[in-house]
């Protein structure tokens, strides 16, 4: 996937999400876990609590866009929206990379949380 919306200009500081990785089984074609660069693949997931990681505004589950960069070159490896719900994933990442998670807020209201250093861990 294409990063494309890293130009949003945010206010304000109380979005907040989850990231911390756990071991689960996905499938490669599940919508809400999103697709992973061939160059930054492997067996490695990235997602948060039970089985996903949940992004909140305000303490409460949101909708917005999460995004992955590979920590040594700043590239974009994956973004995608978490669900109503909060929940989002990355599946298949490289378990020797270390990766920046961010989310951004489309409603401008918020600036982005983001977390540095996030290793994926295999199931």
């Amino acid at each position: 996937m294409i990063c494309g919306v890293l130009d949003e200009h945010l206010i304000g500081a109380s979005v907040s999400f989850k990231p911390y990785s756990c071991s689960v089984n996905a499938l490669l074609n599940d919508p809400l876990m999103g697709h992973t660069h061939l160059l930054y693949g492997g067996h490695g997931r990235i997602g948060g609590d039970l089985p996903t990681g949940i992004v909140t505004v305000r303490d409460n589950p949101a909708r917005r866009r999460v995004v992955l960069l590979d920590r040594a070159s700043l590239k974009c490896v994956a973004t995608q929206w978490s669900k109503a719900d909060g929940s989002y994933g990355f599946n298949y990442l490289d378990e020797n990379r270390d990766f920046i998670l961010f989310a951004l807020d489309h409603l401008k209201e918020y600036e982005p949380p983001a977390y540095d250093w996030v290793r994926p861990v295999t199931p």
